[in-house]
């Protein structure tokens, strides 16, 4: 899902987004335990909450932006009314 969001890797040119961070974490959940302790690596529980706070990040701008519309939509509403009462140019133009 997150490349059909994201689009495809090039691993020369890491864009630093949610998928680079999954990528990451994922890497590092499926080392095997030995590997990860001599990397100091984090254990999986914390790659797992690692990558759900990095989505929560990323939905939060998202939750805002969405307030943000609901709030001008009775505004939009409003202009969309009151462009109804202006006359066509043809009518003018009488």
């Amino acid at each position: 899902m997150l490349q059909t969001i994201y689009g495809s890797r090039d691993p020369d040119f890491p864009r630093d987004d949610l998928f680079d961070f999954y990528l990451a974490w994922r890497y590092m959940a499926k080392a095997p335990e030995d590997e990860r302790a001599q990397k100091g690596y984090a254990t999986i529980e914390q790659c797992r909450k690692n990558v759900v706070r990095e989505i929560e990040k990323e939905i939060r701008p998202l939750r805002r932006d969405q307030k943000a519309q609901l709030s001008m939509e009775p505004l939009r509403t409003e202009l969309e009314m009151q462009s109804w009462c202006v006359p066509d140019a043809p009518v003018l133009d009488r």
